[in-house]
């Protein structure tokens, strides 16, 4: 039997770190994400899909969003829809339109068959929910939970400890909350996996996202595969400056080296880092406008220190050659002396100098 696993969709979120009609098109499509992902499952032959948590950001998010999101869920009648609610969201705690294929769990432990195929959830993590776990070992066991890893067998509220888990006759444990794909060993049976979010949202979650695919035939160990499966994915790329005079150019050529094979539709931060001399024509500004042309959308942090060597200018006539010569006469400490000169060159161009 195929399953599919997703977690962390956080439809309708605010999505603020990005300029307002970017921000409205990725919310489109983080719900877009979820109708394709239905229509995978249906395609695929799974017999269900799993949401463990977070389908929707909040508790309040418009009705009609919700409203499409359920009628999308009616639209694969084929396919049974398990949903936990999350640290986030609880759109259907108390709805009276539950389409017939969508399934939810309570605060208790909720068991639902198909097949050999047992689905045990409850939305509450707390310490006494280990006790009263009950899997039959003859079923393959999928325990669907959200909250935080633990490899201690110490009790804590929200967080699920794999030891305790252990000799339960657990197959599969379904997780959401961490927004990357993850996976970890419960005992020579069972294994536990993060699906991470389907979408990344912002630069803390960057590269390839997708869901999980299940296939109940297989051993312990292969019965799990990560789809990827983002519309478009984020990316954090460092670029490393040197310390010789780089033109614009020159940086720009850096900028596109890094960036080559990288889709247009995705999302990229740029981190500039190392050391630049006070002649590198370093412009952020206008990189971030140029890569803007070019990505979804594209952001830069310039994180360079810069270096000086008052060496080089011993025989510069300039005002700021005579500078760096005084400095090099009357502080001998080297890195006083750095110092020194980039507060110098600071005030020479005009920057506030703490």
């Amino acid at each position: 039997m195929k399953i599919l696993l997703t977690a962390d969709l956080h439809i309708g979120s605010a999505l603020s770190s990005l300029p307002p009609e970017k921000a409205k098109e990725r919310r489109g499509e983080l719900i877009s994400t979820f109708c394709r992902i239905c229509s995978y499952a249906e395609e695929s032959g799974a017999a269900a899909v799993i949401i463990a948590g977070d389908l929707f950001d909040t508790g309040r998010v418009p009705r009609k969003t919700v409203r499409y999101v359920t009628d999308e869920i009616s639209s694969h009648p084929s396919v049974a829809f398990y949903y936990l609610t999350g640290n986030h969201d609880d759109a259907y705690k108390e709805s009276s339109d539950i389409p017939a294929n969508l399934y939810t769990f309570g605060r208790d432990w909720s068991y639902f068959r198909i097949g050999n195929v047992i689905i045990a959830g409850r939305n509450e993590v707390e310490s006494s929910m280990y006790g009263s776990l009950a899997l039959d070992p003859e079923d393959f066991n999928v325990v669907v939970l959200h909250g935080q890893e633990s490899s201690s067998r110490t009790l804590s509220e929200g967080v699920i400890s794999y030891p305790l888990l252990a000799g339960k006759n657990v197959d599969l444990l379904a997780l959401g909350h961490l927004h990357y794909y993850h996976g970890a060993v419960i005992d020579p049976r069972g294994r536990a996996v993060y699906p991470g979010c389907p979408e990344g949202r912002g630069f803390d979650e960057c590269g390839e996202k997708g869901f999980v695919l299940i296939d109940t035939e297989k051993p312990a160990g292969e019965n799990t595969v990560f789809v990827p499966y983002a519309l478009r994915v984020m990316r954090e790329i460092r670029v490393t400056l040197d310390r010789e005079d780089l033109t614009l150019t020159d940086i720009e050529k850096k900028v596109n080296a890094s960036l080559k094979g990288i889709p247009g539709s995705d999302m990229v931060k740029l981190i500039f880092e190392g050391e630049v001399s006070p002649d590198c024509e370093k412009d952020i500004s206008f990189i971030e406008s140029r890569l803007s042309e070019r990505f979804f959308y594209a952001k830069c942090k310039d994180c360079t220190g810069l270096y000086v060597d008052p060496d080089r200018y011993k025989n510069d006539p300039s005002l700021k050659g005579e500078l760096m010569r005084t400095l090099a006469d009357t502080v001998s400490d080297p890195e006083l002396l750095r110092d020194a000169a980039l507060t110098a060159l600071a005030a020479l161009r005009g920057e506030d100098v703490e």
